[in-house]
């Protein structure tokens, strides 16, 4: 007789049953710059000096995420910054204005669909008094350190 090779043959898989090939999943870099919210800080209407003053100052507030040395015309309309809103990632808007009277206002709106809430300012106090009140009352304080 003659002998035969023992071979064992490979497990076959079933019809059907055909080994899938995946694509790895490219790995997503995070930038430190796209994981929180951009705004515009923006002025509308004839401004008195002071709130143009407290425009600036609200942008060194928000100065990580928002666009610092904005140009601003008269002819702007708030469709013009929609309109670059979305290309500069911009979420939220904070509008300042004032009216004939003397009131400020400030309209915080979420882009590109969400509420506008309006606030009235009543009191506020800019930067640069607030450095000047601070450093006069160091300098009058009388809990000042021994030299």
């Amino acid at each position: 007789m003659e002998e035969q090779e023992t071979r064992e043959k490979p497990r076959r898989r079933p019809f059907g049953k055909k080994g899938k090939k995946h694509a790895r999943k490219a790995e997503t870099i995070v930038d430190e710059e796209d994981d929180g919210p951009n705004c515009f800080v923006i002025r509308k209407g004839k401004c008195s000096a002071s709130v143009k003053r407290l425009t600036t100052d609200f942008r060194l507030v928000m100065s990580p995420r928002t666009a610092s040395h904005l140009k601003e015309k008269k002819s702007n309309t708030l469709r013009d910054y929609m309109a670059v809103s979305s290309q500069l990632k911009v979420t939220h808007f904070y509008v300042f204005s004032s009216t004939s009277v003397g009131n400020a206002y400030l309209r915080v709106a979420k882009f590109p669909s969400g509420p506008t809430i309006v606030f009235r300012i009543e009191k506020f106090c800019l930067q640069q008094y607030g450095i000047l009140f601070s450093s006069s009352f160091l300098l009058s304080s009388p809990h000042k350190r021994p030299a």
